[in-house]
């Protein structure tokens, strides 16, 4: 009898986390396309100047920027979420590294 419950328990707390994934998984892709229309939109006569192809930028947005970010995004969807939690002063710190190269003048010609 406690078997049955236990199951029906975690097929719902499974269904529930589905649910909230999913929700996330569309929000950010919808938010991935709202970036990839803007930037179509404001780099479209930049790009016909430049390259003589008015989809330039959004072309290379999406082979590097959207395939790598959604490889990631999958790969650390795979991650248990607990793990995070004990590496998370380390990513705060390498972020804020990342953050403080903006003024270092790397890029610069």
């Amino acid at each position: 009898m406690f078997k049955n419950k236990k199951k029906s328990v975690v097929r719902k707390t499974r269904r529930r986390r589905r649910k909230s994934d999913l929700i996330i998984v569309f929000c950010t892709l919808f938010l991935v396309i709202a970036g990839l229309v803007m930037l179509a939109s404001a780099s479209s006569n930049l790009g016909k100047i430049r390259f003589d192809d008015t989809y330039h930028y959004l072309k290379h947005q999406l082979m590097f920027g959207v395939s790598f970010g959604l490889i990631g995004f999958f790969l650390a969807s795979k991650i248990y979420y607990r793990f995070y939690e004990k590496i998370a002063v380390i990513l705060i710190l390498v972020g804020l590294g990342l953050l403080l190269l903006v003024y270092t003048p790397f890029g610069l010609q």
